[in-house]
């Protein structure tokens, strides 16, 4: 338990680090990875409508 603990905290410290990390960036950034979010999203919908046409 004392090693998942560890691990735990690891990953909190990481975490914080990447968010502090992330409220540097600037905002042309944060645009392109929404908009690099929204591609994706869209791939995925259009993935699961061809898995479906597929499947039927």
């Amino acid at each position: 338990i004392q090693g998942l603990n560890a691990l735990i905290r690891k990953t909190n410290n990481t975490h914080e680090e990447h968010m502090k990390g992330k409220k540097k960036q600037s905002a042309e950034e944060t645009d392109s990875a929404e908009a690099e979010n929204r591609a994706s999203k869209n791939f995925i919908s259009t993935w699961k409508d061809t898995e479906a046409d597929w499947k039927s």
